[in-house]
């Protein structure tokens, strides 16, 4: 197996604990629609009728909009690119993991994972002068996090990273903490922590932390860390009790009573596919439709591209 960053052990840690993943290529923090294997790919698996059926319901339901200004070709092809598919297509999911464990052509492409029921902290630390700033107690628990559950590190903030909790339906996890976590999709609060001030979720200790349950991840370093002591080509299991424990660390106390029990939730959702990628970040950016024009997405340039494609083209590897 020849994959890119050694991400083997990641591959590993995701199928454990049943987590997907697919993979798409990606340039300049987008979606590289013009990617040769982008292509290749398609024409491998159109030519699966479960897979065939799925596409021509994708492309018709975007040409009926109002505002789409793409051609079928393209919507054709960017079926392909849209992890969202792959996650709903248990046809084609297997099959996309299977190409890029096995062959060169996808071996550079970048791994996204389908967190939406895995709770997740992203650490919103930048620098090493921003993480002396933290008080005692927010320091101890930044290390605290990477010692006990994986993480991959921020491609953009030297200091920041992206760490797996729990899946948000364990059965372990306590009354309170799965009430908050149906509460909302997302606990942030970015200028609480710019300020240094305290906010309505977390403590101010750690309001460098954000909650997260519902974005996709994007992978673009390992996950590493936290390997069994007794096996040590294996992760650590996700663990509910350290997870619980850290979550009510992190919020503020009798959130419950004093806040959600008080109000309506507020729970957001996102049905839109996941079309576009910014690599600042490791979360995927769940954008829609209307963030794409035409010089965005190239549309003459990959009309032309794919015109110009043989079928000899799709059918050589080597392409």
């Amino acid at each position: 197996m020849s994959i890119q960053y050694n991400m083997e052990d990641s591959i590993k840690f995701l199928n454990e604990n049943n987590i997907d993943w697919c993979v798409i290529p990606t340039k300049n923090k987008t979606t590289d629609w013009s990617n040769a294997g982008l292509a290749i790919l398609m024409g491998d698996l159109y030519a699966i009728e479960e897979i065939k059926i799925a596409c021509d319901k994708y492309v018709e339901k975007k040409l009926k909009r109002a505002d789409n200004e793409q051609t079928p070709a393209f919507l054709k092809l960017q079926f392909f690119g849209v992890p969202q598919n792959y996650f709903a297509n248990p046809v084609m999911l297997p099959l996309i993991q299977e190409a890029y464990e096995d062959e060169a052509l996808y071996n550079d492409w970048t791994i996204i994972c389908d967190t939406s029921n895995v709770i997740q902290l992203d650490i919103d630390v930048n620098t090493e002068e921003d993480y002396n700033k933290l008080s005692t107690a927010g320091k101890q628990l930044y290390n605290d996090i990477k010692k006990k559950f994986p993480f991959n590190k921020s491609q953009t903030k030297p200091c920041g990273y992206h760490s797996f909790i729990i899946d948000k339906d364990n059965a372990d996890l306590s009354v309170e903490i799965k009430k908050i976590l149906n509460h909302k999709n997302q606990y942030g609060e970015t200028e609480h922590y710019k300020n240094n001030t305290q906010g309505k979720y977390l403590k101010k200790d750690y309001n460098f932390i954000e909650v997260i349950c519902g974005n996709t991840l994007h992978l673009s370093s390992p996950i590493q860390n936290e390997k069994q002591k007794t096996n040590k080509s294996k992760f650590k299991k996700l663990n509910a009790t350290t997870a619980d424990n850290i979550l009510k660390t992190i919020f503020v106390n009798d959130l419950v009573k004093n806040v959600i029990d008080k109000k309506t939730p507020t729970k957001s959702t996102n049905n839109e596919f996941l079309e576009h990628f910014d690599t600042d970040n490791s979360i995927v950016d769940k954008s829609t439709d209307n963030k794409y024009t035409k010089q965005d997405l190239h549309l003459e340039e990959i009309t032309g591209y794919l015109n110009n494609i043989k079928q000899i083209d799709i059918d050589n590897r080597n392409t």
